[in-house]
């Protein structure tokens, strides 16, 4: 069974994301404009988006343990779409954290501020990293794609809302 079409639907999901956030920016907003704020609102989105889409795939291995004779694919395949959906979403999210840096230079004078989304941003790549460079398998890769996905959610949008940061607009 292939992936057919799964490419498409991150791009499409990434693009309107950073769309949108594009558009919800304040005019008033301390950073200057850059192509680099665009590159990094897109490719964070990108590999926010893969991340989810890996956590989709283990919640389907999950459910594949529970309905064996349901339409899930085989779990063999849930787990290299899920490995694969991890990659794409670490080289994005890292695209991202580049392009950040590179618009901070410009915004603030530093490439790195230790502002606490930049802090937990890392620690989300950090984690699918550790994934995916241990070579979980299973019931273990599935878990812990969704622990990462706790992380991932609490760092896009929790972290503002805790502490005041370089990224809290609005």
């Amino acid at each position: 069974m292939k992936a057919r079409g799964l490419g498409p639907i991150l791009i499409t999901a990434a693009s309107f994301g950073a769309l949108l956030a594009t558009l919800r920016a304040p005019a008033g907003a301390s950073a200057p404009q850059s192509p680099w704020l665009v590159w990094h609102v897109f490719s964070c989105f990108a590999g926010y988006a893969a991340l989810i889409a890996a956590s989709l795939l283990a919640v389907a291995r999950l459910g594949g343990e529970f309905w064996k004779n349901s339409a899930f694919p085989d779990a063999q395949m849930l787990e290299k779409w899920t490995r694969q959906a991890i990659a794409c979403g670490l080289f994005m999210l890292g695209l991202g954290m580049a392009s950040g840096a590179l618009w901070a230079k410009e915004a603030w004078g530093a490439y790195w501020n230790w502002d606490p989304k930049e802090v937990w941003c890392l620690t989300v790549w950090s984690i699918y990293a550790a994934i995916l460079g241990t070579g979980q398998r299973g019931k273990t890769l599935a878990l812990l794609t969704l622990f990462g996905l706790g992380v991932l959610l609490f760092c896009w949008l929790g972290v503002s809302r805790i502490e005041a940061s370089l990224h809290s607009y609005g």
